[in-house]
């Protein structure tokens, strides 16, 4: 099963349903997607808890954009001193060399990010 996000039209239609009173799962069905889907939406991208008004598919849609510009990998990816250790951690097992094309260096890279990543913070977590 593959995954799509919410699209701008998709999120009127539950704007204009939800706005009518209209069930989660029967809005579900009218977009062919699971209830589930269509229960996230409205809470990730409805207005804030204290703002008690009706979902907006404008602003869900704005919301949903500053969520991805704030993912951690884009911010692993462009942190120069972690893109430098990484260069040269492949450079060093060679791995850079297998690597023939662009998106095979990509992926290698967004690997070793991850997992320095993740070294560095269980490392910084352990109590002495």
């Amino acid at each position: 099963m593959s995954y799509r996000h919410v699209t701008l039209e998709e999120r009127y239609v539950i704007a204009h349903l939800h706005l009518h009173k209209v069930s989660l799962r029967e809005i579900a069905r009218r977009l062919k997607r699971h209830h589930s889907t269509i229960s996230r939406e409205l809470k990730r991208n409805g207005p804030p808890a204290a703002a008690y008004g009706p979902y907006w598919y404008d602003s869900a849609q704005a919301r949903c954009q500053a969520r991805k510009v704030k993912a951690r990998h884009h911010r692993r990816l462009h942190h120069a001193r972690l893109s430098q250790y990484v260069e040269q951690a492949l450079r060093a097992t060679g791995l850079h060399r297998r690597s023939a094309d662009a998106s095979s260096w990509t992926i290698l890279r967004k690997h070793v990010c991850a997992s320095a990543t993740s070294r560095s913070t269980a490392g910084s977590t352990a109590t002495p």
